[in-house]
């Protein structure tokens, strides 16, 4: 649901930019609660 967020709220285009993103932006990985060494899921989570 927070990664959808961040879709809409970024105007990302695409789920897989999203998830390309993600680890750029420190931000993003804080508000996700993930850690800087974490393994960021594929793009096809979000469309299951």
């Amino acid at each position: 649901l927070k990664m959808m967020l961040l879709l809409v709220l970024y105007n990302v285009r695409s789920e897989r930019e999203l998830m390309d993103t993600i680890p750029e932006r420190l931000d993003w990985l804080w508000f996700l609660g993930y850690d800087l060494d974490d393994d960021i899921p594929d793009h096809s989570v979000l469309s299951k």
